[in-house]
């Protein structure tokens, strides 16, 4: 069960990098990208 008061971070088990907003954007339906964990708010995620 997924906390709502938490972060997660989406990681590939292919290839070890996560879900990443590109450019830090706040805009709706922007595009992802795979980056290398570095702890940034576009790269935390809640549900």
């Amino acid at each position: 069960m997924f906390d709502p008061k938490k972060n997660y971070k989406l990681m590939s088990v292919n290839s070890g990098k996560v879900a990443d907003v590109r450019g830090d954007s706040e805009d709706d339906w922007v595009n992802l990208i795979q980056f290398d964990w570095h702890k940034g708010t576009n790269q935390k995620w809640v549900f």
